[in-house]
């Protein structure tokens, strides 16, 4: 949410961290901790900085369910300002995934599979040349 609320600041408006921190009445470690997520943010917080920021309203409610339902959504969901939609998208995939799973091609299928191949295959797996021959 603060990396939101940063983009925000430097893309739609003119502040400097300092000169928004002044603004909200809050110190400037205060403002630093809240655009690089090492405090709680709050739906007041979120609600204080997008006033500041002169952000529409139905934007403004956006965010700030966003700030109330974090767990729900992520932080790609909103659009955000200067990127792309493809790389939120990319991103999303990347929430997405629950393991990384590699998948490679042991054997290759059909027509391409020659005997030598297979062979080899078996051989490096363990089987004898018997084994292997017969197979």
């Amino acid at each position: 949410m603060g990396a939101t609320l940063r983009a925000v600041r430097k893309i739609r408006t003119d502040l400097s961290l300092e000169k928004a921190a002044r603004l909200l009445q809050w110190s400037l470690a205060k403002m630093s901790r809240f655009e690089n997520g090492k405090c709680h943010i709050t739906s007041d917080d979120v609600a204080a900085v997008t006033a500041v920021y002169r952000i529409p309203v139905a934007e403004r409610n956006t965010l700030i369910q966003f700030a109330t339902h974090g767990d729900q959504t992520v932080w790609w969901d909103p659009p955000l300002p200067g990127i792309p939609h493809e790389m939120s998208a990319l991103s999303s995939y990347f929430d997405d995934a629950n393991t990384i799973t590699d998948w490679s091609a042991t054997l290759i299928p059909g027509l391409l599979q020659i005997e030598g191949y297979a062979k080899a295959l078996l051989l490096a797996a363990g089987r004898t040349p018997g084994e292997a021959h017969t197979a």
